[in-house]
């Protein structure tokens, strides 16, 4: 019985699942080069037990994992209230999977292969929102440690470049309207001008690119 559908966007509807083991189960997706929106749902023709949710996991293909070792993204769930979500899931190809799941007596063979796995696991409706509200967190606090960084290396970027262009002079006592034997470091305004639109342009080629600068 087709208890869940799955729809790629641009595709037809897809409800072949395996039962991986029992409230596991697994779907192929094929090409995952056009793989972007997909849509999970309930078909109707059976509800969920009650209390239940379904769990949906993406696995991508990786040739730095062996055969039977892959690994999985939480994208979210779906359950009788909410009897379908849609993903954007194309952000998640190139990201490090932190959760291992579907593992048992069968394994997925992704070694060389270019299609992604949907996964979907039955679980309590409690321990799916408890994960969610972990999950939530982490987030926040990864994107806070992300404004921190990407502050402090843009600041040093910036001091480094700026002071190639520092020059030594007289300082100038506006009071006394005098110069002095006092000296004091300028920095002409056109290299800060021309440090802003360099890096700004270096984010519009490469938006990650300061993850690769120096604190």
């Amino acid at each position: 019985m087709n208890i869940f559908g799955v729809i790629v966007a641009g595709r037809l509807v897809k409800t072949d699942f395996a039962i991986h083991k029992e409230g596991e189960y697994v779907i192929e997706l094929p090409d995952v080069t056009n793989i972007n929106h997909i849509v999970v749902f309930l078909t109707g023709l059976q509800p969920l037990p009650h209390g239940f949710g379904a769990s949906i996991f993406i696995s991508w293909p990786s040739t730095e994992k062996a055969i039977g070792s892959a690994e999985w993204n939480n994208l979210g769930f779906i359950s009788n209230e909410k009897p379908s979500a849609i993903f954007r899931v194309g952000q998640h190809s190139n990201l490090l999977r932190t959760q291992t799941v579907f593992v048992g007596d069968q394994t997925l063979n992704t070694e060389g292969a270019k299609n992604a796995f949907l996964g979907i696991m039955l679980e309590p409706l409690n321990r799916i929102q408890n994960k969610g509200q972990i999950a939530a967190q982490s987030t926040a606090e990864k994107q806070q440690i992300s404004v921190n960084d990407f502050a402090q290396k843009m600041l040093r970027n910036f001091v480094n470049y700026i002071q190639s262009f520092a020059v030594s002079l007289p300082k100038h006592d506006q009071m006394l309207t005098s110069v002095t034997t006092e000296m004091a470091e300028y920095v002409p305004t056109k290299a800060v001008t021309d440090w802003f639109n360099n890096f700004q342009r270096k984010l519009q080629m490469k938006p990650d690119f300061w993850r690769e600068l120096p604190l």
